[in-house]
């Protein structure tokens, strides 16, 4: 069984790669044309959409077979890398049986991979992105953050003075949860791709989600005891 998702969390990815490039206004209007006429989902379902990267076939293709094929419908050319005897080495066609798009694609916009072949339709040549290393740094030391906060919110609870353990393990622990909480609610507000938003947002909501938290544990526990 398969089915169709919503990708646009692959723009927040800190290991996506992208390769562009710059059309005329008069060519951009005519694949936005293009996009708008493909066919709805069929009636069958989702399964005669989608396939094993390695399947090629009328009814079935991946999301690098049907990206390379449709910017070479419009720009034509071949999209690959240009090897040293000039020629062109495209990415939808598989070196061997069984060898992954992704995985070529990838390749290609690596760090040191071979120029990308320019498109005749194209106004320059092809530019390749990718994540600001920033990002990736933050990314992990976000998830290392977490880490940090539940050892410092079990060695607060341990270390605490006899009889305020539960009370300090509610505090911390409502911290923890409220710092995370609103913390997460930033790439809500932010939408996809809005990293800077997000980062800003996400530790100031992180911080006054933490305070609220300590005090809403508090509460909650002198309510109860």
């Amino acid at each position: 069984p398969s089915s169709i998702t919503n990708d646009l969390a692959s723009f927040t990815r800190t290991t996506a790669q992208t390769v562009e490039w710059p059309v005329t206004a008069g060519s951009a209007e005519k694949m936005a044309m293009h996009l708008s006429t493909l066919q709805p989902t069929p009636a069958a379902g989702a399964t005669h959409w989608v396939a094993h990267p390695t399947a090629q076939n009328a009814s079935a293709t991946n999301c690098v077979k049907w990206s390379t094929t449709t910017v070479e419908s419009q720009l034509g050319g071949r999209i690959g890398t240009v090897g040293a005897d000039g020629l062109v080495d495209p990415i939808s066609q598989p070196a061997y049986e069984g060898q992954g798009l992704q995985g070529r694609f990838m390749q290609a916009t690596a760090d040191g991979a071979e120029t990308i072949a320019p498109l005749p339709g194209a106004t320059a040549d092809s530019a390749k992105g990718s994540m600001p290393r920033i990002y990736r740094i933050l990314k992990w030391g976000g998830r290392a953050f977490v880490v940090v906060g539940i050892l410092v919110a079990i060695g607060e609870s341990v270390t605490a003075p006899e009889g305020q353990r539960a009370r300090t393990a509610a505090r911390e622990g409502g911290g923890f949860v409220g710092g995370l909480a609103l913390g997460a609610t930033a790439g809500l507000l932010c939408g996809p791709g809005a990293l800077a938003c997000s980062i800003v947002l996400g530790i100031g909501f992180g911080i006054a989600g933490h305070l609220l938290g300590r005090a809403v544990g508090e509460a909650i526990y002198d309510a109860t005891k």
